[in-house]
């Protein structure tokens, strides 16, 4: 079964003299078709003309829709009298079944008195009729205004049905007489049934304190409307239908109010209704806070396009969810010609202030103005009804006709610090001022001390492009002067309210500045924020943001002093795909407590950049840059990035194509890390490069400039997994350098290790792999490579080797090969004890697989303290000598001397005791005394004593 629905129009119609119409149609006519109707005319002869007179009136045709009995029943005039012809004639009512196969069956009616006769006229010609042709009746089809039509109608062949009453015919709707009342009592009819009350064409009704319930649309259409009375509260539960035009009047302030409070139904609402100007001639501003101060959440507020909805005042919108104002254009980049408008002309503050909104939606417009003001829309408020969350603001375009500082077009949580999280920006356009900031040359030229500003291609325009007061910045690559004009001496020179901080030349010279701000977010608490497509053209600050966190892309539009202004972020936040044109700078930070990532910008200083750096960081913080390229080349004396204290910045620069302009390590700005690094200093800062494509001087393709603080103790360290199982065998660290042509004539090195030691501790360590010192030491000490044999606990291991040069695999032409090759050490003074090699294990063995091969003579670390071999056990096998042998003590020979000279040198015999058996001993004699040959022998006797010989 479907849902019954009734439509009930309302129409003023006389009272006097009326009585009531019944007839029973299926008692009269047998069966009627389930779409049948009834309509009722008054009929008299020929043509029939109302009369003058009390009571005089002549009624439009009555359709009226039958019920389950097929009875229908209806308050009808009484006509006393009719003009017909020239004679008086008394009125009948003819009673007609209809169909939308034509005419069932028609019966008269004299309804003369209190009682209907059937057949009691003689049946004249009728009149024209005005029926409906179908059994959906509309108001379209029939115009006659000054009746009461009251029908139902239903797509089910079985609901056809009347409802009426007999005592609301004394609704008047004149607008001065209360119609509350007869209101109530035509609702009460209705019941809890759905249907649609059509107000009367062209009148208004006076309504005091009532309520509308959720099963009656109220339906002005016919261009009826409702005035409510002073004092007095109307509430409309329903839903309302009605064109862009006023509808309800008398509830401005100390009037009557509206109230849609519990309205479930009626989602859109035309401000228009409550008689909003669309001319742009009256402010808007207080009707706006009536409307909202009776209307409830979820609701939309529809304006059409052409209208200009003109504020002098600001409108708050009090805590609520649901708001949204809208319109059905998109209105980007200006919009078109029947754009919607919303226009300032007060004298401070701001347009729309949204205080603690959940999932407000602003849609569809033109926001311009003509006077200063402070923001179109504002996001703040401490928590309410509501919590302040999850805005919604696009396809708008934002205009400022005037240059104000404190302008931003979108303001999120500057004042309460409150949750105002999740908001979505998106498509719009920004406009921030009607000024700019103007490039003048690239030749400036600065003295430190002085207030001259030169222009050293002589080709300026001073006098022409620049006044006194004006703004000017002589940017450089490394600072800036940001001052104002004190005077104008010609062309090429003028003085500068401030002097030079350095002597400078190639510097950029820009005059003026941009005003306002696109969009504001303003603190720790307003994160989440998502920012896409939208476009800032002419902002100080397209996006400006104290605090809080948010994701950014696709930032269009053209000369800005900073596309994105970041103070401070609370959590992770990212810009990407920045691509505006002509900007002074496209990022600028101060103080980031958390990361942000800079992405797939298109970086260009050719036309506007300042020169101390495109993209900017004034204090610290941790920056990613990825995916970017640098549209042109920077100039003579400039960077792209710029960083006032690169040792207290963290920058990660990842596979970015620094093309099609040329860059250097100087020019895009990474040597203000290396000079930061190479300070005396530990500094927290660090420029981490990997996979940057096209720096000309890149010292590698990935790179390491500074430390990131005292506790970074690691520079690069890689990490693999536990390999639980027997896995492939795998190295940490691979270098494979790649020569294949015959030119290269240089080294190759897999790993080198540079140390600059400027100033270093007399006791530090120096330990590195194809080590080199940049510059002269203090002190310490210094290893080449160090390696730690491990503690082995469960099984001994066969080997362990601090250093294993392999041998080559295959067949090879090495005319020298050294496991171990020490330079001469000797080469410079300075080495108190040089060693090739050097083992501190009084019982460690050095082990050679092959021959021992000196250069210099074999000798020990302590005179007379260690032995060459020992007895019975690792002896040497024979020794070869050129030369002499000189031994201090006893030559112990067991074996033959074969020789055939042996000399024995003149000392005094010792005493002949066992320990000298067998000892020869020689003494030369004196002039003219002869030497003597003794041996230490033993007699029969067992007695020792020199033996001479000779």
């Amino acid at each position: 079964m479907k849902l019954r629905t009734f439509l009930i129009v309302l129409v003023v119609v006389a009272v006097s003299g009326a009585t009531t119409f019944t007839a029973n149609l299926k008692t009269l006519h047998g069966q009627l078709p389930a779409n049948a109707w009834v309509v009722i005319a008054l009929k008299g002869c020929g043509s029939l003309q109302a009369v003058t007179g009390p009571g005089a009136i002549l009624t439009a045709p009555i359709p009226l829709y039958l019920d389950v009995m097929a009875a229908t029943s209806a308050r009808v005039k009484d006509e006393g009298s009719s003009a017909c012809s020239t004679s008086t004639k008394t009125a009948y009512d003819r009673a007609a079944m209809k169909s939308t196969s034509g005419t069932v069956a028609a019966a008269d009616y004299d309804i003369i008195g209190s009682t209907s006769n059937l057949n009691s006229e003689t049946l004249k010609p009728e009149a024209a009729q005005i029926f409906a042709g179908s059994t959906s009746v509309t108001p379209d089809t029939q115009p006659a205004t000054r009746q009461l039509i009251a029908h139902a109608g239903s797509g089910s062949a079985r609901l056809g049905y009347l409802v009426t009453s007999n005592g609301i015919l004394n609704l008047l709707c004149d607008g001065t007489s209360n119609d509350a009342a007869a209101m109530g009592r035509l609702l009460a009819s209705m019941g809890s049934t759905a249907g649609k009350l059509i107000l009367p064409r062209a009148n208004t009704c006076l309504l005091s304190t009532m309520k509308f319930p959720a099963n009656i649309t109220l339906d002005f259409t016919l261009g009826g409307g409702a005035k409510v009375a002073t004092g007095q509260t109307v509430t409309i539960l329903g839903n309302v239908l009605a064109g862009e035009t006023q509808i309800f009047s008398n509830i401005g302030a100390e009037q009557g109010a509206l109230s849609f409070a519990g309205n479930r139904t009626l989602t859109t609402i035309s401000p228009l209704w409550f008689g909003l100007d669309c001319s742009g001639v009256r402010d808007n501003a207080p009707i706006w806070n009536r409307i909202l101060a009776f209307t409830g959440e979820d609701t939309t507020f529809v304006l059409p396009n052409n209208c200009v909805d003109r504020h002098a005042s600001t409108v708050t919108v009090s805590s609520r969810a649901g708001f949204k104002l809208m319109s059905s254009d998109r209105v980007q980049n200006g919009g078109g010609n029947q754009r919607p408008q919303e226009l300032w002309t007060g004298s401070s503050g701001g347009m729309w202030d949204f205080q603690a909104n959940q999932a407000a939606t602003i849609e569809g417009f033109l926001f311009t103005n003509r006077s200063n003001l402070d923001y179109y829309l504002r996001f703040d408020g401490n928590p309410g009804a509501r919590i302040g969350t999850e805005e919604l603001v696009r396809y708008n375009t934002f205009t400022s006709n005037t240059n104000n500082a404190k302008f931003s077009a979108i303001s999120i949580n500057t004042v309460s610090g409150q949750n105002h999280e999740k908001n979505i920006i998106t498509d719009n356009d920004f406009f921030c001022s009607q000024s700019k900031a103007f490039r003048e040359s690239d030749s400036g030229q600065i003295t430190s001390g002085s207030q001259t500003l030169t222009c050293g291609l002589g080709n300026c325009t001073y006098a022409t492009d620049a006044s006194p007061g004006d703004r000017i910045r002589i940017s450089y690559a490394t600072g800036i002067l940001d001052t104002t004009v004190s005077s104008i001496r010609d062309n090429n020179h003028l003085v500068m309210a401030a002097a030079a901080t350095s002597t400078q030349s190639n510097a950029r010279t820009t005059f003026r500045q941009a005003y306002g701000n696109g969009i504001t977010i303003g603190s720790v608490n307003a994160k989440h924020n998502t920012i896409d497509r939208n476009s800032f053209t002419q902002c100080a600050r397209g996006l400006n943001v104290t605090n809080g966190s948010f994701s950014a892309a696709h930032m269009g539009g053209s000369a800005n002093d900073v596309l994105a202004y970041i103070n401070d972020i609370a959590e992770a936040s990212e810009l990407a795909y920045l691509e505006d044109e002509n900007s002074l700078r496209d990022v600028y930070t101060v103080s980031l407590d958390a990361p942000i990532t800079l992405s797939h910008m298109r970086n260009s200083l050719g036309i506007a950049g300042e020169f101390d750096g495109f993209i900017y960081f004034s204090g610290g913080g941790r920056a990613t840059i990825t995916g970017s390229v640098i549209q042109d080349t920077p100039g003579t004396n400039s960077v792209v990035i710029g960083a006032a204290n690169p040792g207290n910045f963290q920058l990660t620069a990842l596979d970015n194509a620094w093309t099609p302009g040329v860059v250097t390590m100087a020019s895009l700005g990474y040597n203000q890390w290396r000079t930061a690094a190479e300070a005396s200093g530990v500094s927290s800062g660090v420029l981490i490069s990997c996979g940057d494509y096209g720096i000309a001087d890149a010292p590698g393709a990935c790179f390491q400039l500074g430390d990131g603080g005292a506790t970074s103790t690691e520079g690069h360290i890689i990490t693999t997994s536990g390999h639980p199982n027997n896995t492939a065998s795998f190295n940490t660290f691979t270098a494979e350098p790649n020569v294949q042509s015959t030119g290269f004539v240089n080294e190759a090195r897999g790993f080198r290790t540079n140390f600059n030691g400027f100033n270093n501790s007399k006791s530090m360590s120096w330990v590195g792999f194809d080590a080199a010192f940049m510059s002269a030491v203090r002190g310490g000490n210094s290893a080449g490579y160090r390696f730690t044999m491990p503690t082995v606990n469960t099984t001994t291991q066969p080997v362990s080797r601090g250093l294993w040069v392999a041998a080559p695999t295959g067949n090879t032409l090495i005319g020298t090969g050294s496991g171990v090759y020490v330079e001469d050490l000797a080469t410079h003074t300075g080495i108190t004890n040089r060693y090739s090699f050097f083992g501190v294990g009084a019982t460690d063995t050095a082990h050679f697989g092959g021959p021992l091969e000196l250069g210099g003579p074999f000798i020990f670390l302590t005179d007379n303290a260690r032995d060459i071999g020992a007895t019975g056990a690792n002896r040497p096998r024979d020794l070869w000598l050129a030369r002499n042998a000189d031994v201090v003590g006893n030559l112990t020979v067991h074996g033959s001397v074969t020789s055939p000279n042996v000399r024995l040198s003149s000392v005094a015999a010792p005493t002949c005791d066992a320990a000298h058996r067998g000892q020869f001993n020689y003494v030369a004699g004196g002039a003219r005394v002869k030497d003597s040959v003794q041996v230490c022998g033993k007699d029969a006797l067992d007695v020792y004593a020199w033996r001479t010989i000779y």
